[in-house]
């Protein structure tokens, strides 16, 4: 395989885990489950109806800090 081959499958691969992250997203929010992740250095909590707060962890359960505008 030449790096030509290796790049176009590792760029293949990247895809397809983005694409699976998405459907199990997606599903998650189907089931009226929160997602949380980070964006920077935020904490955010994602409703299953697209709202997301800034949260932080207080005896294990997250708690709003406030609502970040889309």
């Amino acid at each position: 395989m030449d790096s030509k081959e290796f790049l176009d499958w590792a760029n293949k691969l990247t895809e397809n885990a983005q694409a699976g992250v998405r459907e199990e997203i997606a599903e998650h929010k189907q089931h009226g489950l929160d997602i949380f992740y980070m964006e920077g250095e935020i904490p955010i909590m994602e409703k299953s109806d697209g709202t997301k707060y800034e949260y932080k962890m207080v005896n294990d359960q997250p708690v709003i800090i406030r609502k970040i505008k889309s």
